[in-house]
């Protein structure tokens, strides 16, 4: 199957999905509470394993990893979380296996862990709740622009992941979660507010809003991205418009570049800062080495000319005099005085 990336799932991504979680059913033989305490020889006989179903291209390598890590992480953590609320051992854990765990998620470390984890899902800046189920913000869009035939636009979109299906025309709107219904408010009344800063047209209209501005708005409503995702943009937009997300004043954390797209930068700053000093230093050279040999020849010149001068003061070469002019033949020549009284 041949795949790409898209934001933190892949496209096609239930399909993807599905792989990833019969590797992780198949491979889970000791009990590891967490992605994190996977050995890294079980992640790589893993990754190997997940190579041999899909495919992709080879500039897409670094976020496929990222992306099948993230998959893997939450396939397990969602997994057990379920098994503990229903308290049903799933059927890919082992009966001694799922003793371990139970005795494990009794622990005060896990305890602490969990109510961490709930502190931060509880947050303003944590929420994920949304209605399209299994199925990828991604997918979904897709599915939906193809059945309208036109593009959503984000607001659009973002109401139909997050108000619920209405079982009749006359029930009330009800919003998967306060904080969609919140954050859908404030991006509205800041888009309306964006709107009205546009100049009039000829026409005496406001320009319609590019999805680029639409996105850029969205991320200053939320607070920009935390950990590269922004609550309700999870898709591959988000990634299309980081580089410009400052133009309206969202968090800097929009321009943050990964650290080994930060270390190969500086990699070539080096390279190129060294290969500059040594072309500085042979220029150097070359200029010292023309300018000796200058000053060396202007001290042979100036040996030489007063050398010269010696010579000629001291009559070693006598100067040849040049004989006056002869006169010319119409030239009569001065006149006597015996000529004079004659006349």
């Amino acid at each position: 199957m041949i795949i790409r990336p898209e934001g933190n799932g892949f496209i096609p991504n239930n399909h993807v999905t599905k792989i990833i979680t019969d590797i992780l059913a198949s491979l889970y033989l000791m009990p590891y509470p967490t992605w994190s305490d996977f050995p890294d020889s079980l992640v790589q006989q893993m990754f190997n394993q997940f190579k041999t179903k899909c495919s992709w291209e080879d500039q897409c390598n670094r976020k496929i990893c990222k992306n099948w890590e993230y998959k893997c992480r939450r396939r397990l953590s969602d997994s057990f979380s379920t098994a503990r609320r229903v308290k049903k051992r799933p059927s890919w854990v082992l009966p001694h296996i799922w003793v371990d765990l139970e005795k494990y998620w009794t622990t005060d470390k896990f305890k602490k862990q969990s109510e961490q984890g709930k502190k931060a899902r509880a947050s303003e800046k944590g929420g994920s709740l949304h209605c399209l189920g299994s199925r990828s913000m991604g997918d979904t869009r897709r599915y939906l622009e193809k059945k309208l035939g036109r593009k959503l636009s984000h607001d659009e979109f973002f109401m139909e992941a997050h108000i619920r299906k209405k079982k009749a025309p006359t029930y009330l709107t009800r919003w998967v979660e306060d904080l969609a219904e919140t954050t859908h408010g404030r991006y509205k009344i800041n888009l309306e507010e964006y709107t009205q800063s546009l100049p009039l047209n000829e026409q005496g209209e406001r320009p319609p809003i590019s999805d680029e501005e639409e996105k850029r708005i969205w991320l200053s409503t939320v607070g920009g991205p935390k950990k590269e995702i922004a609550y309700g943009l999870s898709d591959k937009s988000f990634w299309c418009y980081r580089a410009g997300l400052q133009g309206i004043g969202t968090s800097a954390q929009g321009e943050a570049i990964d650290s080994s797209a930060i270390s190969s930068m500086e990699e070539k700053i080096a390279k190129l800062t060294a290969e500059l000093e040594e072309t500085k230093a042979r220029e150097k050279k070359n200029f010292d080495t023309l300018q000796g040999q200058l000053e060396r020849r202007d001290k042979q010149f100036d040996l030489l000319q007063g050398q010269l001068v010696n010579l000629l003061v001291c009559g070693a070469f006598p100067i040849p005099w040049s004989p006056p002019p002869s006169p010319s033949a119409g030239d009569e020549g001065p006149r006597t005085e015996d000529e004079d009284d004659a006349t």
